[in-house]
């Protein structure tokens, strides 16, 4: 698993941790497991895409 972190331009004490890991890797499992336990606004589970639920 690899991660980058990113310090906000307005607010240096605010800092953004962005993971990675390879697809079907037991890391990129777990992460899939973490984005399962995301809700969207309209109470769908995240799935990862861009799409639209209707």
């Amino acid at each position: 698993m690899e991660y980058e972190t990113l310090t906000l331009p307005g607010d240096p004490d605010k800092i953004l941790f962005v993971y990675t890991a390879e697809p079907g890797s037991p890391s990129g499992q777990a992460l899939d497991l973490l984005a399962t336990w995301t809700l969207t606004g309209h109470g769908i589970p995240w799935t990862g895409t861009t799409q639209e639920h209707d």
